[in-house]
């Protein structure tokens, strides 16, 4: 199981709204019936149609990451869904643009150059209208027993 966050959407939580390019993306709830996502600010339902570009921050430059972004946009993409560590080992983390994730991979040193990378292609996303909706890092069944047995 994945848990996602919708980043952005808890950082403006007590704004209620997601900033976009001078317009606002109204926060999401869970409908009256527990079936689907509406709009908090109007109850309208709320489309989730994603791509999964799960290595985003770590495999496209800055201008790669705004190319996408522009034409996940204008093809109608509400969200996109990706990994913040993808799927190595805890403390092998795929290199990004900023570098990795954690400083000499410890999980309590985390490199800020990464993160204001994710950060900037988060708030390009908003400012594009799409969410982002963030899995901590991928594991499998066979990978965690995998890692539990050493």
């Amino acid at each position: 199981e994945l848990m996602f966050l919708l980043l952005g959407t808890l950082g403006h939580a007590i704004k209620g709204t997601l900033e976009h390019g001078g317009q606002s993306l109204a926060l999401l709830n869970v409908s009256d019936s527990g079936r689907y996502l509406v709009t908090q600010d109007d109850g309208k339902p709320f489309f989730w149609l994603a791509d999964t570009p799960w290595l985003l921050f770590h495999r496209l430059t800055p201008t790669e990451v705004d190319q996408y972004l522009e034409d996940r946009a204008a093809k109608g993409y509400t969200v996109i869904q990706t990994m913040i560590l993808g799927t190595d080992d805890e403390f092998k983390v795929l290199d990004s643009v900023e570098g990795l994730a954690f400083e000499e991979g410890d999980s309590t040193r985390p490199n800020e150059a990464y993160f204001r990378h994710v950060d900037a292609i988060v708030a390009k996303a908003n400012s594009l209208g799409i969410r982002v909706a963030i899995a901590p890092t991928w594991r499998s069944e066979e990978h965690t027993s995998e890692l539990q047995s050493h």
